[in-house]
């Protein structure tokens, strides 16, 4: 069963933790990072600390009575209790409590190597119509709010796809249903927006920093589903993917080599000194 962390204290998975009056379970009052832990480390944890902060001070939430380090450590305690301190993925969950307060819940799974690893298989994307999100900063926030990106998911699996791309209220790429998007035009890496409503994805982040330091050029415009068409490469990210290649998209075929070029420079090194 394993166990999880609720407000600093380890509880069996099992056990009930939320009231029926919670605002985060009544209202979707609530936040959540999910993060990727490698050899007892948080990859990229002060990012997520900041997005997490920014969305509290949006949402009118208190700031958590544990500081950083203190849900560091814990969730290293976490993952060793339930035996993946080498590789886990952990979710870093938020919410409004009955009184007002910041609570939160801590939990650790086990993750494959592979998830460290670049991928020769593509993914195959499809495409969610059937509901737009909304514009503006909540659209920005890894919210409790979460049912298009739900919907988007099974969405996905009707279609066979590995991933789904959502749509704003004015036709434009938004983001994927657990990923940003990114395609590469003649030479120019192209991504959403923040005002598209995509979620200010951490993974996005890092590779926007990184291509500005390294003098790779890019351009953060709204794109419609026929730009992606006409890309020459596609790619998706996220925490725990890192960065995923896109090989098919309504038909079109796409290939690898910029995409594989920046994640050897990204992330290939980061893993292989843990290995």
């Amino acid at each position: 069963m394993g166990f999880i962390c609720f407000n600093g204290e380890l509880l069996p998975a099992g056990q009930p933790v939320i009231a029926a009056a919670n605002p985060g379970f009544r209202y979707g009052e609530g936040l959540f990072e999910t993060m990727k832990m490698l050899q007892g480390n948080i990859l990229h944890f002060s990012l997520h600390c900041q997005r997490l902060q920014q969305g509290l001070s949006l949402l009118g939430m208190s700031p958590l009575a544990a500081d950083n380090n203190a849900i560091a450590g814990q969730v290293k305690l976490l993952a060793q209790k339930n035996e993946c301190l080498k590789m886990a993925r952990i979710r870093w969950t938020v919410f409004r409590q009955e009184d007002g307060t910041a609570g939160y819940v801590l939990e650790a799974f086990a993750l494959e190597s592979e998830a460290f690893r670049w991928q020769e298989r593509g993914w195959r994307l499809g495409l969610y119509a059937e509901n737009t999100k909304a514009t503006g900063p909540l659209a920005n926030l890894k919210s409790a709010n979460y049912l298009v990106y739900r919907l988007a998911t099974a969405a996905a699996a009707q279609q066979g796809a590995d991933e789904c791309i959502v749509l704003n209220a004015h036709g434009h790429v938004c983001d994927g249903s657990r990923t940003n998007i990114f395609i590469l035009k003649d030479g120019l890496l192209q991504t959403p927006p923040l005002t598209s409503g995509c979620v200010a994805g951490v993974m996005r982040r890092h590779v926007l920093q990184f291509c500005s330091a390294n003098n790779i050029p890019f351009a953060e415009k709204d794109l419609l589903p026929n730009d992606l068409l006409a890309a020459d490469e596609m790619f998706l990210t996220n925490a725990i993917q890192g960065i995923r290649w896109v090989s098919h998209f309504k038909g079109k075929k796409y290939g690898n080599a910029f995409t594989k070029s920046l994640y050897e420079q990204l992330l290939a090194a980061e893993y292989q000194k843990a290995f």
